[in-house]
């Protein structure tokens, strides 16, 4: 699913985030409407990027896809 045109209102909230070395994390909330529907959802997910150069050379990501799909009756 991406937030495309299928989603407004999206927003995200950033819980915590942690720095160490080289590398960043960031917990947050996702929250948003799915436009055709009218369904709400909420759930939380977490990035991970080491940067080396300035650059990104490092990227994981985790998000609750099963709750997000519950939400939105998938």
């Amino acid at each position: 699913m991406s937030a495309g045109s299928a989603f407004h209102d999206v927003s995200v909230t950033i819980e915590q985030n942690v720095v160490s070395g080289d590398t960043s994390v960031n917990r947050y909330t996702s929250r948003g409407t799915h436009t055709d529907s009218g369904r709400r959802y909420e759930v939380l997910s977490m990035d991970m990027v080491r940067v080396r150069n300035g650059r990104i050379v490092e990227h994981w990501a985790l998000r609750d896809a099963d709750a997000m799909r519950d939400q939105l009756g998938l």
